[in-house]
């Protein structure tokens, strides 16, 4: 990868109903989810991140990149999503539905930020819990934020 990256944070999270978020601002608007999204619903404040099921425990990596980078595609079943986010210089926040779980991760400078969201490991998460066994950390989710504007010097 080109992108320089600047802060990062790994954690896994407890996925119930089939869904957790990742919130950008202290304060974030009430967004109307569209449930229907694949992979995630991405909102100015508010990043809504679909499972592929429930019940596991999903594998998160968070990274601030200093800038827009050249990435090659991911594997065709890497699932990816991407829109722009607006930070208020608040730490993001991971959390998990209904659980109670959350983790504070860094705090981006405030500003327009474009979000890159890859997802894998799903059909085999899918896979192990169908066959009654432990899948934590088999979906995997890397999130990616620079601010929008920015290229690589090159």
């Amino acid at each position: 990868m080109n992108g320089t990256i600047t802060d990062a944070a790994e954690v896994s999270v407890l996925v119930l109903y089939s869904h957790f978020t990742l919130q950008i601002n202290a304060s974030p608007d009430a967004p109307d989810i569209d449930f229907e999204q694949t992979v995630a619903d991405i909102n100015e404040s508010l990043v809504t991140l679909m499972s592929g099921d429930s019940g596991h425990r999903a594998a998160v990596r968070v990274e601030l990149l200093a800038a827009s980078f050249g990435a090659p595609m991911p594997p065709a079943e890497t699932l990816v999503v991407a829109g722009q986010v607006i930070s208020d210089g608040s730490p993001l926040l991971l959390a998990g539905v209904t659980t109670g779980e959350v983790h504070e991760l860094f705090a981006p400078p405030a500003g327009r930020y474009v979000l890159r969201v890859t997802c894998s490991g799903r059909d085999r998460m899918l896979a192990e819990l169908a066959a009654g066994r432990n899948a934590d950390g088999v979906e995997r989710w890397l999130i990616q934020m620079w601010p929008a504007g920015s290229v690589m010097p090159g």
